[in-house]
């Protein structure tokens, strides 16, 4: 995403595709749909971004440009949204930055070039299970394009680093990156090679949204964007999960025993009088 300043004193914000070495590029251009920027030079960079110096095509006018990974799209998001509110006030009066132009530099994939990448993934999660292997950390940086000009869309699973014998999972408490991790992982279900399953259908609606589809910044957000779309589970199923309580709180009610989702209090407390026990 991006933010644009006037004579440096607006901000423009991107997230996606963007190399951060292209910026160091004198004459690099980011294009959206209705500018042309043109990158003059690196301003600085930090944990969630970098920012250039750069001119609008159209105007020459100098504005600051600072891009955000498609890996950071959350912290993008949030940014935006704080943004937006303060546009409210002149911004000139309440010192702080002039922010007219925000933009995406990832466009979602079609249908059937996701359906291509998807039915290649999916011998490679074959060949895996008939060797007893889960990949175990599936997502959008593991698929790799092989030669997109001469083959478009013909991808590679790549990085086995936490690659184990689906047998042994269970002996690992978490594993697969937070956006695309499992909800069995979360819960302390016995896993299995589903989770690269579900692992591959994050990085798919990925592709088709531009976006994680579970941006949470902690586990406990994710566990509620899963919740909010896929429901809660069942009381027996939660039952048999071994880090169920972690999430959930057993209430009793008029019909008996119940699981309830925790709020984000109650999360925070428990977490931190189990910190507590630990140290």
């Amino acid at each position: 995403m991006l933010l644009a300043a006037k004579a440096l004193e607006s901000a423009h914000i991107t997230h996606g595709n963007i190399n951060p070495e292209s910026l160091m590029i004198a004459d690099f251009n980011i294009c959206n749909k209705s500018d042309v920027y043109i990158v003059e030079k690196l301003l600085g960079q930090g944990a969630y971004g970098l920012v250039a110096k750069c001119r609008k095509n159209a105007t020459d006018q100098a504005v600051a440009l600072k891009v955000m990974a498609k890996a950071d799209a959350y912290s993008a998001i949030k940014e935006l949204q704080a943004i937006k509110h303060l546009r409210k006030f002149d911004p000139d009066k309440i010192n702080v930055m002039h922010c007219f132009d925000w933009f995406r530099n990832w466009s979602p994939l079609r249908v059937s070039e996701i359906r291509t990448i998807a039915k290649q993934m999916f011998v490679s999660l074959s060949a895996l299970k008939e060797l007893g292997l889960t990949h175990a950390d599936i997502k959008i940086d593991n698929i790799m394009l092989v030669n997109h000009a001469a083959t478009p869309f013909r991808v590679k699973l790549i990085d086995f680093g936490f690659c184990h014998l689906t047998s042994d999972l269970s002996e690992f408490d978490l594993f697969q990156a937070p956006g695309y991790r499992a909800p069995e992982v979360y819960l302390g279900y016995p896993p299995n090679e589903g989770v690269d399953m579900w692992g591959l259908a994050c990085t798919l609606a990925e592709l088709y949204i531009s976006l994680n589809l579970f941006p949470g910044d902690s586990e406990y957000e994710i566990m509620k964007l899963i919740l909010n779309l896929l429901g809660q589970p069942d009381n027996e199923m939660l039952n048999r999960g071994c880090r169920v309580r972690q999430y959930f709180t057993l209430d009793q009610t008029e019909s008996g025993p119940s699981w309830r989702f925790k709020t984000l209090k109650e999360y925070e407390e428990d977490t931190t009088k189990k910190a507590a026990v630990i140290n």
